[in-house]
């Protein structure tokens, strides 16, 4: 997910003539936008984890509910971009989407569908604690991937808090539930897509340089029709077995009649989360200080995995619980290294910053939306 710059004014500002009524204004406007943004931000990233796994349960049909998310993202996108204001950096469409730009950003878009599948796959099947921890290896895979295709390294502090979070995260999961080997496809997966993702984007975004709406709309739009080539999935696990292809399709549209209220309320506020949250996590990186937003990414991570435990009924055991702080120790220690590492003057320029950023922290795949991003 792309970093986006966070603006470096003070919270407080002061007019010419000092500490003046418009001092004051301008104060209480900048702490209102840094509230609002921070909330919607942890409000959509907490949510959005729980409710998809709501969702999940309410339709049976994986697949087919990714592809509804997407669409009504899609719809945001189109209608946040078409009313900002022209020119706006963030909101406003810049690179209208060409055969030429849609071949270079395929690549890109295959990732971010599988990514979306693949995380949604995860939330089904095992549980949102687990799912949030195996998301925080993500940053092992780009370290590696970095190295491999663009020759940058990283120091021996950053490497040790990587290996405090694989520590953590191994003592999590080891301790806990443990799932069958194929449910661990899915979460693994996501990860190897989503540190190919910024690799693929770090690689590709100079060539293109759209703005963060275009992007949103590239991957949202693009996606459609590659989700569709994963419906088969939502075919295998039909409920009552399918004969054909016709009889799949009658199948998922019953899955749909089969819900209820609550299921319906799920469902579509899975659709609203999904829709929000690459517009709060821009949002936010705009309002505050990259520290500030590292701090609302890993709380939301915290909180997400805090209330799912009275939810689902998913409750740690104290060696869990050890993990847990070890792993976010160690993701707040790497976050520190490498916000030190981009202030450094040796800071290699045009590098798109990706694993350490929002659109794949508290959102995790569904915020490369915009990617990115990050998640």
């Amino acid at each position: 997910m792309v970093a986006f710059e966070a603006k470096k004014e003070p919270l407080a500002g002061k007019t010419a003539e000092g500490d003046s009524d418009g001092s004051t204004a301008i104060t209480k406007a900048r702490v209102f936008e840094i509230a609002g943004w921070s909330g919607l931000f942890c409000l959509c990233s907490v949510s959005m984890n729980i409710l998809n796994k709501f969702a999940s349960r309410a339709l049976p049909a994986t697949i087919t509910l990714v592809i509804i998310q997407n669409a009504f993202s899609l719809l945001v996108a189109i209608a946040v971009g078409m009313n900002a204001p022209a020119g706006h950096k963030v909101y406003a469409f810049k690179q209208p989407l060409t055969v030429e730009i849609a071949i270079k950003w395929l690549p890109a878009v295959c990732l971010f569908t599988a990514m979306l599948v693949c995380s949604m796959y995860t939330l089904k099947l095992t549980s949102v604690a687990t799912a949030i921890v195996v998301r925080s290896l993500t940053p092992h895979f780009t370290a590696i991937f970095d190295m491999i295709f663009f020759s940058r390294f990283i120091s021996l502090r950053t490497w040790a808090a990587l290996f405090a979070i694989l520590g953590g995260a191994v003592l999590f999961l080891m301790s806990g539930h443990m799932y069958a080997f194929a449910v661990y496809f899915w979460p693994f997966a996501n990860l190897l897509c989503a540190a190919s993702y910024a690799v693929y984007v770090k690689f590709v975004i100079n060539t293109i340089k759209p703005s963060t709406m275009d992007l949103v709309l590239y991957n949202n739009l693009m996606s459609l029709p590659l989700l569709l080539c994963f419906i088969w999935l939502d075919f295998l696990n039909a409920k009552d077995g399918c004969s054909s292809i016709g009889s799949c399709f009658e199948t998922i549209a019953g899955d749909f009649g089969d819900m209820s209220g609550l299921e319906w309320m799920w469902v579509l506020l899975s659709m609203g989360v999904a829709g929000t949250i690459s517009f709060a996590g821009f949002g936010l990186a705009g309002a505050v200080t990259a520290t500030t937003a590292t701090v609302c990414q890993h709380s939301s991570k915290i909180v997400a995995m805090m209330v799912s435990m009275p939810v689902f009924n998913d409750w740690f055991n104290l060696t869990q619980w050890i993990g847990v702080v070890i792993t976010f120790a160690g993701t707040g220690w790497y976050s520190f290294e490498r916000t030190m590492s981009a202030k450094s003057p040796d800071k290699p320029k045009g590098i798109l910053k990706t694993e350490e950023t929002g659109l794949l922290g508290g959102g995790g795949s569904r915020m490369c939306g915009g990617c990115i991003p990050w998640v």
